[in-house]
């Protein structure tokens, strides 16, 4: 058995998306009252999530400053365990501490409900930035094949490509405005990926970066056009070393009444949640 077919089940070309569609006039049908429980049920959880999510990368974070500072510099350190890009060369990498906003309560601008100045908060972090231009003598060493979409020597040549960390969060805001408390103020406003299908929508929001761009011609098509190519190569971690480490480690299920220590006198107890 191929290895994609021990993972993945594969879905006969005959199915139809009559789940999906009967999933959706579920959701239509749900009252005000419980439209705002799951909502803060959905938040509460998400918030969570980000919290942990972000826990890890600080504790990551760490653990990179502390190797970089013994074993050399940080664009070195990028340059060994990233895909190899050409910013590195232009780009003077450098660590620093950030306080992180993991409140539930006091929200960021980049949580809050969605608003023109939510939106041009977004923007501002380079969101829908246009393509850059790779040169040519850099492309295959970013992983460009030589077949992939070029500039015109008009132009200057090169490669057209796009900066995958802002894709990235391009898709992190683009589950923000899908989100269902969300989505009914950027479906109204029909502008970027709103102006496609909602399976479409689905569909985008859980794409993955990219790099380069190809040539594509259906059998209807007069001339090839360039599209984004989404299938890159990473430098992934052991997670699932990391995995079963805090498997291990874990408290508790049923942690006793007096697992954790009582705050002592000089420690700080705060009156309000943090």
């Amino acid at each position: 058995m191929a290895r994609s077919e021990a993972l993945y089940s594969i879905v006969a070309s005959t199915d139809t998306l009559d789940h999906f569609e009967v999933g959706q006039a579920r959701l239509q049908k749900r009252t005000d009252v419980r439209r705002m429980i799951s909502r803060h049920c959905l938040t509460t959880a998400a918030l969570a999530g980000i919290c942990l999510f972000w826990f890890g990368v600080a504790v990551g974070g760490a653990a990179t400053m502390a190797w970089t500072i013994g074993n050399g510099s940080a664009s070195n350190y990028m340059a060994k365990v990233k895909h190899r890009s050409p910013l590195i060369p232009d780009i003077t990498l450098a660590f620093h501490e950030q306080q992180f906003n993991g409140s539930l309560l006091n929200e960021n601008i980049y949580r809050q409900n969605a608003s023109e100045e939510v939106d041009e908060a977004w923007q501002a972090l380079g969101i829908d930035y246009r393509s850059v231009v790779i040169p040519a003598a850099l492309a295959s060493r970013a992983g460009i094949a030589e077949d992939q979409v070029k500039i015109s020597s008009k132009y200057g040549g090169g490669f057209v490509a796009n900066v995958e960390g802002l894709h990235q969060l391009h898709c992190l805001n683009l589950l923000r405005q899908s989100l269902w408390f969300n989505y009914d103020y950027y479906a109204r406003k029909g502008q970027g990926a709103f102006k496609n299908s909602d399976y479409i929508l689905q569909k985008h929001v859980i794409d993955i970066g990219v790099l380069g761009q190809v040539w594509w011609q259906s059998d209807t098509m007069a001339y090839p056009e360039a599209y984004v190519d989404f299938n890159t190569r990473h430098i992934c971690r052991n997670f699932e070393d990391i995995r079963i480490w805090a498997e291990k480690h874990q408290v508790p299920a049923e942690p006793l009444p007096d697992f954790l220590e009582p705050p002592g006198p000089n420690d700080r107890v705060y009156d309000q949640l943090p």
